[in-house]
């Protein structure tokens, strides 16, 4: 019955992911070949920019909400901490990035769509998908965000027309953003009441509590984000936007797997409390599916990229097709073993072991991106981070086994 039941729960969260990133991959070539590679690569700095607003308020909730709504708690105590703790840091966050915005940037069309952005993204505060997932309810949250898509696509096809666009698309995102939150508050709020405290000492307590879980959740975040921060500082716009279009193929691939990892996360935590054959049995079985998930995707991608580059993005962006090969044979194969064990870190609240790997991960990206941009300009990115990853799954890895080690010794001395 649970195998049926995951099974469903992961069809139905995967039928609107692949129709989502359809409709993604509709609009994207509207937005490259319209804006062009510098307003493109802008458009994308300004998303990752401004996604540093909301670095505190999205500090780990998504895992730690999930794994304490999926044990039955009271889910209206918790989703009243999230809102409240949220509210403060988000609002925290957006001001030091403006602020740092208003002293780092002087393009005030620049800044503006990065305010506009940031404003988007305050739907952080009553965004309530960890509820959902949490009590695996997988289609509000898949049909929320699909309406959200819908709506800004229609848009982008209706009044995006020149490259002097850029506002319009912002402001388009901002209402995809506004328009996937509220339909999941809309939906609690029929059978619940959200009461919100502002309290700056419990909301740094939560933050406290959930320390490990975020700093170790924000590898990822960094890995995907620092690139886009450094591109124009060290090459140039174009660059920049040559490198935001070839990596959404690797976007898109880690996507599908975070989109495993929300369904599968309420049964690792019930797992949990089953014999320990059974946890390695179902470890298996995830791994052996991740991985070839990966391959499959890898050698798609190397068969077809010849003709997937010029038809998404147009002759402008013909640099990006020697960067996606290099990603399908470093980045995605090895990422599935990346996002498996940041699934069970989190459910098996691991944090520390999580924090060490991500701190390792991190650090690495920072020194070693820099440099191998230097020699060997965007490609030098890949090399970056598909390194970082390995010593991190590594270290996961090992931890991991050790894990299950001190259960196997424990389970032999209590008997």
């Amino acid at each position: 019955m649970i195998r049926k039941k995951v099974i469903v729960s992961l069809s139905n969260r995967l039928f609107f992911v692949f129709i989502q990133q359809f409709l993604n991959f509709i609009t994207l070539p509207i937005l490259t070949r319209i804006l062009g590679p510098s307003n493109y690569g802008l458009f994308n700095l300004a998303i990752v920019v401004s996604s540093y607003s909301i670095l505190l308020a999205n500090w780990g909730f998504l895992a730690k909400g999930i794994r304490e709504i999926s044990r039955n708690l009271n889910t209206e105590v918790i989703v009243n901490r999230f809102i409240s703790s949220r509210l403060v840091l988000a609002l925290i966050g957006s001001l030091i990035t403006i602020t740092l915005c208003i002293t780092l940037y002087t393009d005030y069309l620049f800044l503006l769509v990065v305010f506009i952005t940031i404003l988007g993204n305050l739907k952080i505060i009553f965004y309530l998908d960890f509820y959902y997932f949490g009590i695996k309810n997988i289609f509000l949250p898949s049909i929320s965000n699909l309406i959200g898509q819908i709506a800004y696509i229609t848009l982008i096809l209706l009044f995006v027309k020149s490259e002097n666009s850029l506002i319009l698309v912002i402001i388009f995102y901002f209402l995809y953003n506004i328009i996937d939150g509220l339909i999941l508050l809309t939906h609690y709020l029929k059978n619940h009441q959200i009461k919100i405290y502002f309290s700056i000492s419990d909301t740094f307590k939560f933050f406290k509590e959930n320390f490990n879980l975020g700093l170790g959740a924000k590898a990822s975040f960094f890995q995907s984000t620092f690139p886009i921060l450094i591109i124009p500082f060290f090459l140039n716009n174009h660059l920049l936007g040559i490198f935001s279009a070839a990596f959404k193929f690797f976007l898109f691939i880690s996507l599908i797997l975070q989109n495993f990892n929300l369904v599968f996360s309420p049964w690792i935590v019930q797992t949990r409390n089953k014999p320990l054959k059974t946890q390695k049995r179902l470890l298996y079985n995830l791994l052996g599916g991740y991985v070839i998930i990966g391959i499959i995707f890898s050698f798609l991608i190397l068969i077809f990229s010849n003709y997937i580059t010029p038809i998404l993005f147009g002759d402008k962006f013909s640099e990006a097709k020697s960067l996606i090969d290099l990603i399908a044979v470093l980045l995605i194969p090895i990422w599935p073993f990346y996002s498996l064990a940041v699934t069970f870190m989190n459910n098996y609240e691991e944090d520390k072991l999580f924090l060490k790997g991500s701190i390792i991960q991190a650090t690495l990206i920072l020194i070693l991106t820099p440099i191998l941009i230097k020699y060997f300009s965007l490609n030098g990115i890949i090399y970056s981070l598909s390194f970082s990853i390995v010593i991190s799954v590594i270290v996961y890895a090992i931890g991991f086994k050790n894990i299950f080690y001190k259960e196997i010794k424990g389970a032999q001395i209590e008997n």
